[in-house]
């Protein structure tokens, strides 16, 4: 690999955050850096210190981000607080605080995305994870949530997950990806299996 694939490409590999732009851009945060994804690899030019783009508003180590397509808005996650984005270009007034935004959804997450199966918003942490529905209140429901991640065959802890061109949902943790079946609400059956090595189906790694 060229000298800015070698991150990705360890074997382990813990991402940040992985997410698509409403403009239809995949990028992948680590640690202080950030890279854009081409259909096969990545992009030229990549990594780009976190710090030198997103406006200079982002800190490094981000914890989650998702973007709602239904208001072209991402949302990025760190510790208590969040950022909001259109693309990459921030909307003034944050970062606020989880509790005030997304009430019912604890800090410093595991990963968020949006599930194309209800177009509700998902966030993990640990073992377990959270249904956040937008358009009702009151938004989680406490008396059902959180659920156990492993009901969908996943393990806990997952670095990732984000819905991307296929409006499939894929999870991402230490190396590995899985892909989510919105039928059967489990991980999919395929050939080969999953989980797959994510730096040489999604970072164009060789092995």
């Amino acid at each position: 690999p060229r000298p800015n694939e070698r991150v990705l490409c360890a074997d382990d590999i813990r991402i940040d955050a992985i997410f698509k732009t409403s403009d239809n851009m995949t990028y992948v945060f680590k640690d202080d850096q950030y890279w854009r994804l081409t259909s096969e690899s990545i992009a030229p030019g990549y990594p780009r210190p976190v710090s030198s783009g997103w406006g200079g508003r982002l800190p490094a180590n981000i914890d989650a981000a998702l973007t709602w397509e239904r208001k072209s808005i991402t949302y990025i996650f760190k510790g208590d607080k969040y950022w909001k984005y259109r693309n990459m270009d921030p909307l003034k007034g944050y970062p606020k605080f989880i509790s005030s935004g997304f009430p019912g959804i604890p800090d410093d997450i595991d990963s968020a995305f949006v599930w194309s199966g209800n177009d509700k918003i998902y966030f993990t942490k640990g073992s377990k994870y959270w249904k956040f529905d937008p358009v009702r209140v009151p938004h989680v429901n406490k008396g059902q949530y959180p659920k156990p991640i492993s009901k969908w065959g996943l393990p806990g802890d997952i670095d990732g997950a984000f819905q991307w061109n296929n409006r499939r949902t894929y999870f991402f943790k230490s190396g590995q990806y899985w892909r989510f079946d919105d039928r059967t609400v489990r991980v999919a059956k395929a050939v080969p299996e999953y989980p797959r090595d994510t730096g040489e189906w999604w970072f164009g790694c060789k092995i």
